[in-house]
């Protein structure tokens, strides 16, 4: 008879993966790799072999008999190849000690498979979120979780409420086969193995909390599952119960009812299946009462002992959600589930960042303040709530191993680290060197805001602290598709309407830059200002611009016009021309201005600018001949400091009649008296704004005058020369060889 090679019979999953041990010949030999294509339970060709776990816990011993004394051995024991055993030494030990019992129908031939189970392989690869989905500002108080209180940059970043699947069912972005609060996803389960999906699944329906089917199976809900996990969890309700006490019977009733469809690998849960079934927003019991009625706002047994007491199994409490050991004797609810997924599988990559290939989440190795390979270098900081979640900030700011997009763990992400069969620390220290201690997560006990939920790595226990405790931190990223478990929604970038090609804009766009994602800082280039809409949770990201211009302004001086009149804004490179009208009585004296160029034409009435790279002006100076011979004086004083200089500067400052011409007329002066020269100023005085600041001013415009007067051979090349014109008197916004040449357009 052709029997298969080799076989699993804990479980007829076919998602369940289990070592499993051959035994051939009296001899054991260990095989790790099992084919799913292989699982057939119901095979007619090994129908005869099949292995019963009736205790219905997972193991990691197997109990021999030898020497007519029942003796446990871990797997590691029973890998000697050459151990043999034969049918009788197989025995059963007691459920406490989690041990396998096998049938006499395992050894009808000379081949039969065991199954090996640790107590890990019933866990879940992938995690539920919390049920938070608040947030809480630097009093406590419940904040919406925006960028501004828990954005990179806000007064409470990275608050377990901003992300994950809790975070996109507020958003109504997560699609769910079944119903439930915030992120989590329940379908309901008839006692005849029916599933009903959809948010309303319960409406109709009879919750059965009992131990045998109704005599209405289409209303006959008995089971949850969970759509997240994969896990089915039974309704049935059980009185308290020491778990000293839970023997054989409560998972031999279920299989042997086939309680929604199942009839066989009903079992008590791991701490950290209970634990993910907590919603932690809600008062007792924290959990989703629609989809799990009649549970008690009270303890809940896990199957596993406490590593660091054998008297000590692990509990899960739905009053406050919190997870520690109690004493096996102390009276505890009882909740069985069955199904499995894969374990946890953690590995090291280069730079200091563990891995784990299931959940999807990246883990800092080393508490915040270490670094090396032992986590041995550095100082350990411990920080209040508020200091850790700003220090998450800090390493994003400063892309800490590489990366920007750390964030504190919610309490469900940083007790996956937990390994229940270690003590001092509870965690792979292989993995997480220095890995003891008592640490943040992200979640806020929203019942009691002033407090954090906490773990102690020492020992595994998830409880909570006031937020003023000054304890360890690890960070953590991404998170498993399709909504990245504890990282946003997913969010395809998209530009919002901002980038456009039109009009040209002469400063970066502040506003409506992204439709959807996060905008990068906007960088200028030299045609367009660029950014970035990037999405969130691995979603695309989007390339933006706005199509950039520079301004080019016209100016005239006073004796003429220029056209355009207007400031222009203009394209990279263009080359912008001017033409300039002078008045009656005046000339084009020269074109200044920060765009540069080239006049022509005659009299130079024509301008273009040099290509434009920057926002820049184009000014016309007009003269009028002698408009600085204020006195009208004969050569040897025209354009004379002492007089024109003087007189100019007097009749800014107020002074009138012989005030003002005091000493002051050059020598052979055609305008000898007060009065013509007042009125030749008033009449003039436009023309002597030399600064361009459209007001003429003695400080600035008649100073400046004064000066240049007394050194009017000094080259307009002559910076010092220029600035000594100038200093501290110039007030519109030409340059210093500018201003003089607006003075020089009056000495003509």
């Amino acid at each position: 008879m052709a029997i298969p090679y080799f076989y699993n019979y804990s479980t007829f999953d076919v998602n369940t993966v289990h070592r499993n041990l051959l035994v051939r010949s009296g001899s054991f030999a260990l095989f790790d790799r099992l084919d799913v294509a292989l699982i057939r339970p119901h095979d007619p060709l090994v129908s005869a072999f099949v292995c019963q776990r009736v205790s219905g816990i997972p193991l990691d011993r197997l109990a021999l008999r030898r020497n007519n004394a029942c003796t446990s051995y871990r797997k590691n024991e029973l890998l000697r190849p050459q151990a043999r055993f034969s049918e009788k030494n197989l025995c059963r030990r007691g459920i406490r000690e989690r041990v396998l019992a096998v049938t006499t129908a395992c050894v009808a031939g000379a081949f039969f498979a065991l199954s090996l189970a640790s107590n890990s392989l019933a866990q879940s690869g992938r995690l539920n979120d919390s049920g938070q989905i608040s947030c809480f500002d630097e009093n406590d108080s419940i904040v919406a979780c925006d960028n501004a209180t828990t954005g990179n940059n806000g007064v409470r970043p990275h608050q377990d409420g901003r992300y994950g699947r809790d975070a996109a069912d507020a958003t109504s972005s997560l699609v769910k086969v079944g119903g439930g609060v915030a992120g989590f996803d329940f379908s309901c389960v008839l006692w005849n193995g029916t599933v009903i999906d959809g948010p309303n699944c319960t409406v109709g329906l009879v919750a059965n909390t009992g131990g045998t089917p109704s005599a209405t199976p289409a209303t006959d809900w008995a089971c949850t599952k969970d759509n997240v996990t994969g896990l089915v969890w039974s309704l049935e309700t059980h009185p308290l119960t020491p778990a000293t006490s839970i023997g054989s019977a409560i998972f031999a009733s279920h299989n042997s009812q086939a309680r929604c469809g199942f009839s066989s690998a009903w079992r008590l849960p791991v701490a950290r299946e209970l634990f993910n079934i907590v919603v932690f927003r809600d008062p007792a019991p924290t959990i989703d009462s629609l989809f799990f009625p009649n549970t008690a706002g009270a303890e809940y047994w896990s199957q596993e002992v406490a590593a660091q007491s054998a008297t000590s199994q692990w509990i899960v409490s739905f009053l406050t959600g919190a997870t520690f050991p109690s004493n096996q004797s102390a009276p505890a609810h009882v909740r069985l589930v069955r199904g499995a997924q894969a374990l946890p599988d953690s590995i090291a990559q280069p730079g200091g960042i563990i891995e784990d290939r299931n959940t999807g989440l990246f883990w800092d190795r080393c508490p915040l303040g270490r670094s090396g390979s032992l986590c041995d270098v550095g100082n350990v900081s411990l920080n209040d709530f508020a200091t850790a979640l700003n220090a998450v900030s800090a390493r994003n700011t400063a892309n800490h191993l590489g990366f920007s997009d750390w964030r504190l763990p919610n309490r469900n992400e940083l007790e996956s680290l937990v390994k229940r069969d270690a003590f001092n620390p509870a965690i792979d220290a292989s993995l997480f060197p220095q890995a003891g201690g008592i640490f943040w997560t992200s979640t806020t006990r929203i019942f009691d805001p002033g407090v954090a939920v906490v773990l102690d790595a020492s020992d595994g226990r998830v409880g909570a602290s006031l937020k003023a405790s000054e304890l360890f931190v690890r960070l953590v990223r991404g998170g498993r598709p399709p909504t990245n478990f504890d990282g946003l929604p997913l969010i395809n970038g998209s530009c919002g309407s901002a980038n456009a090609t039109s009009p040209l804009i002469t400063t970066p766009p502040t506003t409506s830059l992204c439709s959807a994602g996060t905008a990068s800082a906007v960088t200028a280039g030299n045609t367009a200002y660029t950014w970035t809409c990037n999405g969130q949770s691995n979603g695309s990201n989007a390339s933006c611009s706005a199509a950039r211009g520079y301004t080019v302004t016209p100016i005239a001086s006073v004796g003429g016009s220029i056209s355009p009149t207007t400031s222009q804004v203009l394209p990279f490179q263009s080359a912008p021309v001017f033409n300039a009208i002078p008045n009656n009585g005046f000339t084009v004296f020269a074109w200044i201005g920060s765009c540069g160029g080239v006049a022509s034409g005659a009299g130079n009435t024509n301008f273009t600018a040099t290509p434009v790279s920057a926002s820049c002006t184009v000014s016309a100076i007009f003269s009028t001949p002698a408009a600085l011979n204020i006195d009208n004086s004969a050569p040897d004083t025209v354009y004379h400091g002492p007089t024109d200089g003087v007189l100019l500067l007097r009749y800014l400052l107020g002074y009138r009649g012989n005030a003002l011409v005091a000493d002051a007329r050059g020598a052979g002066a055609n305008l000898r008296d007060a009065a013509a020269i007042e009125t030749y100023l008033l009449n003039s005085l436009p023309v002597f704004d030399v600064d361009g600041d459209s007001e003429v001013a003695p400080h600035t415009d008649g100073l400046m005058i004064l000066r240049r007067l007394l050194n009017p051979s000094a080259p307009i090349t002559d910076s010092a020369a220029m600035s000594a014109v100038t200093a501290n008197a110039k007030r519109g916004t030409r340059t210093d060889a500018e201003v003089v040449t607006a003075i020089d357009a009056l000495m003509q």
